[in-house]
């Protein structure tokens, strides 16, 4: 579960990226580094960028691994912040619901009533979810002082929110001793960052509350969330025989290791979409998602 769901996580992180990538370019990312990043050679073969540079494709990372961060920075037009962070909002939601629903056409035994239904769609479809929080932090204005002077008013900008930043006060009095015109803003990047990763901290930690009832038995991975089960108000011990029905099936398939036996596993649609995930959405979009033998971190 926690392999999958760091894969998954990463892959959703991608679906934002290439939102700045398909509308400013690869370059306007500034963190993480996507030179070699497997997703990201992907997206460029597609575009038909790399066999317009060689006649092979790159050689490139173990597309296998969570190989992205759940965070990134960008640099993009001020004028643009609300449409773009919107966009990537809806790409990563709807990147986790195709992901979703791929596993439910393929999940074990078929779709068994409409109660399963109805969970299905409460917890994956949630407007809410996944949760993605941003900040943003317009550049300095460059227009209304001598670019010269731009490292001054970024770091006056930061001390503002930050209170004195002495280290970086120091560093611009030596810039200053070695750059008569004067050091600019791009100079003071780094206390610039320091402030917009405090916006977005003190963004997460102003939580969204929505309620929403979860009844019934719980899922045994996220206990939170409702079990998926087949009826209204069962009890325990025919929520396990579905679950053992499903588990049934998995084993018939090979597929001994996704779920416990005996309904020892009851899995709500969240937990459940990471779980089967591997087989129901990646292996059919060409790629391999598998948690690492002992033998291969060894001799890696």
């Amino acid at each position: 579960d926690l392999w999958v769901g760091s894969y998954i996580l990463s892959y959703l992180t991608w679906a934002g990226l290439q939102v700045i990538a398909e509308n400013y370019g690869p370059d306007a990312v500034l963190y993480p580094a996507l030179r070699g990043q497997p997703l990201m050679d992907k997206w460029l073969t597609q575009k038909g960028v790399w066999p317009a540079i060689e006649n092979k494709l790159p050689s490139t990372g173990d597309d296998t691994i969570a190989s992205i961060p759940n965070k990134f920075t960008a640099m993009i037009p001020a004028n643009a912040i609300d449409k773009v962070s919107g966009s990537i909002v809806e790409a990563v939601r709807k990147q986790w619901r195709e992901i979703a629903s791929a596993v439910k056409d393929n999940f074990p035994g078929g779709i068994p009533s409409s109660t399963w239904e109805n969970i299905w769609q409460r917890q994956i479809e949630r407007e809410d979810f996944p949760e993605v929080y941003w900040a943003a932090l317009p550049w300095p204005n460059t227009d209304r002082f001598r670019e010269a002077n731009g490292a001054e008013e970024a770091l006056r900008l930061a001390e503002e929110w930050l209170g004195s930043r002495l280290s970086y006060r120091q560093m611009l009095d030596l810039y200053r001793k070695a750059w008569e015109e004067g050091p600019h803003s791009g100079t003071m990047y780094g206390v610039l960052h320091e402030l917009v990763v405090a916006l977005l901290d003190a963004r997460k930690q102003t939580r969204d509350y929505g309620w929403i009832e979860e009844d019934g038995e719980k899922c045994t991975a996220i206990n939170g969330l409702s079990a998926l089960r087949t009826g209204e108000k069962q009890k325990r011990k025919q929520v396990k025989e579905y679950w053992s029905e499903v588990q049934q099936h998995l084993k018939s398939d090979e597929r001994f290791h996704e779920l416990q036996p005996e309904g020892r596993e009851r899995l709500s649609a969240v937990a459940a979409g990471k779980r089967i995930a591997r087989r129901g959405y990646f292996l059919k979009e060409g790629g391999e998602v598998a948690f690492p033998s002992t033998t291969r971190g060894a001799a890696a």
